[in-house]
């Protein structure tokens, strides 16, 4: 007699469990329905699975619901991207989840004040009660929560609001019409004529739901092709604006270019002075300079002069095997940073010789042997000791007057290259900030 209690809360354990599996699968399968962004199914099951749990095993139950919903949503749309990005898509299953609980709440409320659930429904208008007060009435709560949590976290605009409202409102009202009438088929005791006439309102349902899911696969179609063509066109605008913006730094490069074609010489201050205005106006610019070919018999000429302008300590250097500053050490020709500006905060590049990296020698051979404006991978900036990444864009100057046709002919006659070193987070920074990225995630 002691062991009874034990094996029915057992049993209902067990039930409760394989329903709340139920729940999560149903609601997974379901979102391959949706539309975007992603939540508002034309059909969920889990809806009616939610109320039948609380129906028959009471209030008590509802954390399987709340979990459920969760996780039904969190290991579907979860974003790590950023920090706000990650709190935001698990604040907004939360709140998802909020609402499939308080709307099996006042659907079961509902039912209980007046159909009188647990006692057998007697007559059809019983049934009818039953699903409307599960289905259409109570099934506006998650809906307009869920709406209103997308709205909230920026994952719906206010125009799509109206649509995604009725869609979520229809699909967990399908849901409960269709799987709450076959828990309680399934549950109460009831004469064979009455299970048939039941069987046969489960089934006519049935039939209405997969019709409604056929006639809602078009339309998701189309709302899935115009949120493809809305998010193209602001994707396409973000996409020119950064290629502009890139263009005009590379255009700096170029102005520099014209200005040693121009010039006999161009002295150091004369550098600083051209390319004052270009810093101002770029904040993505790391530094720009002046990289001069300089040969081995050269070496203590470039050096001394660097001096005379005052930077007393100049001398040609390269990185060793443990990341340090060192001389660099004797070969037939070097490419060192010989201008730089501004010079606060590039000190460590002044110097530098930019053929001793791989990354750099490869970008610096490529834009001297092609004659045009040659980008480095993703680097690590020497400026910025480890903590920044940029890219440098090499532009060749060949000497005045010689020709540069070939490449045998460029390789002979390289003077040297203009360079640009860009900031990758600050350039893109500088053209993001004037865009409405709602919706847009990116890295």
């Amino acid at each position: 007699m002691k062991a009874q209690p034990s094996s029915r809360g057992s049993s209902q354990l067990a039930t409760v469990s394989g329903l709340a599996v139920a729940y999560f699968f149903t609601g997974k399968l379901s979102l391959l329905l949706a539309i975007p962004p992603g939540y508002a199914t034309p059909v969920w099951p889990a809806a009616g699975i939610a109320q039948g749990v609380m129906l028959l095993f009471g209030y008590r139950v509802w954390p399987v619901v709340l979990l459920g919903t969760f996780l039904v949503n969190v290991t579907t749309y979860i974003y790590t991207t950023t920090t706000v990005s990650m709190v935001n898509s698990i604040a907004q299953p939360i709140f998802i989840g909020a609402g499939a609980t308080l709307q099996a709440f006042l659907g079961i409320f509902l039912i209980r004040r007046f159909v009188g659930f647990p006692s057998p429904p007697g007559r059809l208008g019983d049934i009818a009660k039953i699903m409307v007060l599960g289905g259409p009435v109570s099934c506006l709560v998650s809906a307009g929560i869920g709406v209103a949590s997308l709205l909230s976290f920026g994952g719906l605009e206010w125009s799509d609001s109206v649509f995604h409202l009725g869609t979520w409102w229809l699909g967990d009202t399908l849901g409960v019409l269709v799987v709450l009438p076959m828990i309680l088929a399934w549950r109460l005791d009831l004469p064979q004529s009455r299970l048939r006439l039941r069987l046969s309102v489960v089934l006519l349902v049935f039939i209405v739901g997969v019709l409604n899911i056929v006639l809602f696969l078009d339309v998701r179609a189309g709302q899935w092709k115009r949120t493809g063509l809305v998010f193209e066109r602001r994707v396409d605008h973000l996409s020119i604006a950064l290629h502009t913006n890139i263009e005009s730094y590379v255009a700096v490069l170029h102005s520099i270019e014209r200005l040693y074609r121009a010039s006999q010489e161009v002295d150091r201050d004369e550098f600083h002075r051209f390319v004052e205005l270009s810093l101002s106006r770029h904040s993505g610019i790391q530094a720009l300079e002046w990289i001069p070919r300089v040969s081995a018999v050269q070496r203590r000429e470039y050096e001394e002069d660097a001096r005379r302008d005052g930077y007393l300590t100049f001398r040609i250097t390269e990185l060793n095997p443990q990341g340090q500053i060192q001389p660099a050490s004797r070969r037939a020709e070097y490419f060192p940073v010989h201008y730089v500006e501004p010079y606060e905060g590039n000190e460590r590049a002044l110097g530098f010789d930019l053929a001793s990296n791989p990354a750099r020698r490869e970008a610096l051979t490529k834009a001297r042997d092609t004659g045009k404006p040659t980008a480095t991978s993703r680097i690590t900036l020497l400026q910025e000791s480890g903590r920044q990444a940029g890219v440098l864009i090499f532009v060749p100057i060949y000497a005045e007057g010689l020709p540069h046709e070939t490449v045998e002919q460029r390789r002979k006659n390289l003077q040297g290259c203009v360079l640009g070193v860009f900031k990758i987070a600050d350039m893109v920074e500088a053209v993001i900030k004037t865009f409405a990225l709602q919706g847009i995630y990116f890295e």
